[in-house]
């Protein structure tokens, strides 16, 4: 997980959910640490309740939040500030218990959010001088985010965020 801090949990966007995973109680402890919440009694939410919520420099917040009593050993969802769903995973080390994702569900995902599809893209210049498109994404934050942790491997290759027609 790239370096984040702690946030406040609650709901950033729309609260619409991106993401939903499995993975064992232990497991998300060991990744993700201990929940910086739970709910108390009393509080409207569908069922006891963890969360997690970090805001990452590069601007991007996200609420995890683990349902206690989903059936199965584990239940959880992503909400974000924005639907940067690939950016998200970037961040996150739950890329590989994913179970549902908004962007596949809903048809013209980028389109209802942000009036046109994928404006930005991460370029790379090899020795060569030969350009390649790395990534796509819906905000310049998230091409910038994905261009700068490219950089830091310190290779040789120029990346450069370019904003698309």
């Amino acid at each position: 997980m790239l370096s984040a801090t702690k946030a406040k949990p609650v709901y950033p966007g729309d609260d619409r959910a991106l993401l939903a995973f499995d993975l064992p109680s232990g497991e998300i402890y060991r990744r993700l640490g201990p929940p910086h919440r739970r709910t108390e009694d009393g509080e409207d939410e569908p069922g006891p309740c963890e969360y997690w919520a970090y805001r990452y420099r590069c601007g991007l917040t996200v609420l995890i939040v683990r349902h206690l009593d989903a059936p199965g050993d584990y239940a959880g969802t992503v909400y974000a500030d924005a639907p940067e769903i690939e950016h998200i995973l970037n961040h996150l080390p739950l890329a590989d218990c994913i179970t549902w994702r908004l962007d596949r569900e809903v048809t013209n995902f980028f389109e209802e959010w942000y009036g046109s599809p994928r404006k930005f893209s991460v370029i790379r210049q090899d020795d060569h001088g030969t350009e390649y498109e790395v990534s796509a994404h819906p905000t310049r934050r998230a091409a910038d985010c994905i261009r700068k942790n490219l950089e830091s491997f310190a290779h040789k290759q120029t990346y450069w965020t370019r904003e698309n027609g």
